[in-house]
């Protein structure tokens, strides 16, 4: 998953690829021991894996893009507190 895709603010992951999902696929695979007859059931598991992660960054995305919301807006102090130059 190394391709981005570049918004306004925002670096999103590009779609998953078939190359992502093998990577990931060959990985689990040799995490389980290389079982045979399980080609399935490793593919599906490697594809959820990926897409909770995207999900993920896409969440932590959004959060992120709403905390710099809230920063860009100016602080405009209520008026009726006194300013320390008026002490």
């Amino acid at each position: 998953m190394k391709t981005q895709i570049k918004t306004s603010r925002t670096i999103l992951p590009a779609p998953l690829t078939h190359e992502d999902i093998a990577k990931r696929a060959y990985a689990l695979w040799q995490e389980r021991g290389c079982p045979q007859g399980q080609d399935e059931k490793i593919w599906a598991d490697a594809e959820r894996q990926l897409r909770i992660e995207v999900d993920d960054l896409n969440t932590t995305e959004r959060d992120i893009d709403e905390e710099l919301d809230d920063i860009d807006t100016p602080y405009v102090p209520s008026a009726d507190k006194r300013s320390i130059t008026s002490l």
